[in-house]
């Protein structure tokens, strides 16, 4: 029983790294850091959410620049070029 215990906070802190990773992050860092000496396969699990947690996170900024910073440069040329045309 305690080792499905252990595999459902598992599944739940992977969850957690795939579809919020910011509290995913936070809680790999707690499954890693608070419950390592109870159970050796939460250190295990626990640095790999923390892992895919930031993954998600630097491909979820880097998809918001490209795209945000595609459409405001885009806007910012149309109202330039609209001025221009006043």
């Amino acid at each position: 029983m305690a080792e499905e215990g252990s595999m459902a906070l598992v599944v739940i802190g992977y969850i957690l790294a795939i579809f919020v990773p910011i509290i995913g992050l936070i809680f790999g860092a707690l499954l890693y850091f608070m419950k390592k000496d109870e159970v050796p396969l939460y250190a295990q699990h626990g640095k790999y959410i923390m892992i895919v947690a930031i993954i998600l996170i630097i491909i979820s900024l880097l998809i918001s620049i490209f795209f945000l910073g595609g459409a405001l440069g885009m806007a910012a040329m149309s109202s330039s070029a609209s001025g221009f045309l006043l």
